[in-house]
C-alpha cells in the first residue's frame, strides 16, 4: 500500500540545452522531463533529455505530457523505454500548436535524414491526443491553462486527493504582473515549477525569450500562497556554484533550484 497521494521526482530541471561535465552534476545536465507517480499511473511532464533513464514500470500505464513542442523539451523522446515495447501504449498530450497535429509535427522532427526512425515506426502503441481541459489520467485531474511563451506553452495542473502539482515552465511574467486568472490557477499548490531561468542582469537581455526570474517566482509564491515551489528550466551556462548562489538568497525555506533526482512525496 503507498504511503503517498502523489510521488512526485526531477528527471530534467535544465533548460534551453542539455549539459555536462564537472560543475553541472548537483543541479543535472538533463532537460525538462518531471515523473509523477501515482497508483498504477507514471505520468510524465516533458520529454527532454531527463526522460531517457526515467524508470519504467512494466505494469504502469504511460503518459507524457508536453507543455510544448520546443526541442529541448521532446530531445529525450527517442530513446524513452516503453516506446521499444509492442505490448505498450503510450499516451501524449498536447495542446495543437503552430497549425499542426502533434502525430504529424513530431514524426515530421524525428525522421530521416535527422533520425533513423519515425515515432510512428517504433514498437510501441501511441495515442496523439489534443487535450480538452479538465480530463482524467486514472483518478489524476489535469486542468491546463495557457503561458505566456512564444509560440505557446501549457501550464499543467495535476490534482490527486487534494493534492495538486502546477508545472509552469517557459513562462515569462509581463510587465503588467501575473493575470488573476493564473493566479487563481495555481493559488494554494503543494508545488510548483516556476520557470526562473535567468537572473535580473541577464533577462534583461533576454526579454521575450519565454522565461522569467527568481524574483518574480518569489513574487508569484506571495500571490498564490503555493507550499513548495522549485525554480527550473536552470540556464545551461549557471552551473552547480552560480545556482548556489543564487539559492543562497532566496530566503525561503520552501523554494528550491530543483535538483536532478530531487523527489517529493505528497
Amino acid at each position: 500500500m503507498e504511503d503517498y497521494t502523489m510521488k512526485f521526482t526531477v528527471l530534467g530541471a535544465r533548460g534551453s540545452a542539455p549539459v555536462g561535465g564537472e560543475g553541472f552534476n548537483k543541479y543535472g545536465g538533463n532537460t525538462s522531463c518531471y515523473m509523477i507517480e501515482c497508483g498504477n499511473e507514471q505520468i510524465f511532464l516533458d520529454a527532454g533529455t531527463g526522460i531517457m533513464k526515467a524508470p519504467y514500470k512494466q505494469d504502469a500505464n504511460i503518459t507524457v505530457l508536453l507543455t510544448h513542442l520546443h526541442i529541448d523539451h521532446l530531445i529525450g523522446f527517442p530513446f524513452f523505454k516503453p516506446l521499444f515495447f509492442k505490448e505498450k501504449r503510450v499516451k501524449i498530450y498536447s495542446v495543437k500548436r503552430e497549425n499542426g497535429l502533434l502525430k504529424d509535427q513530431l514524426n515530421g522532427l524525428f525522421k530521416p535524414p535527422f533520425w533513423p526512425l519515425r515515432i510512428d515506426e517504433y514498437r510501441a502503441n501511441i495515442d496523439y491526443i489534443e487535450p480538452v481541459f479538465p480530463f482524467k489520467i486514472g483518478d489524476v485531474e489535469v486542468d491546463g491553462i495557457e503561458g505566456n511563451h512564444p509560440g505557446g506553452s501549457t501550464i499543467f495542473k495535476l490534482t490527486r486527493n487534494g493534492k495538486v502539482i502546477v508545472c509552469m515552465t517557459d513562462y515569462e511574467h509581463t510587465k503588467e504582473g501575473f493575470p488573476q486568472e493564473l493566479i487563481d490557477f495555481v493559488k494554494g499548490a503543494d508545488i510548483l515549477l516556476y520557470d526562473a531561468q535567468y537572473k535580473n542582469d541577464d533577462y534583461e537581455a533576454h526579454k521575450g525569450f519565454g522565461h522569467s526570474t527568481p524574483e518574480k517566482g518569489l513574487e508569484f509564491k506571495r500571490l498564490t500562497g503555493v507550499k513548495n515551489m522549485f525554480f527550473v528550466h536552470h540556464d545551461p551556462y549557471y552551473d552547480d556554484e552560480m545556482l548556489d548562489s543564487l539559492e543562497a538568497v532566496l530566503n525561503d525555506p520552501n523554494v528550491h533550484y530543483a535538483k536532478y533526482k530531487d523527489v517529493i512525496l505528497l
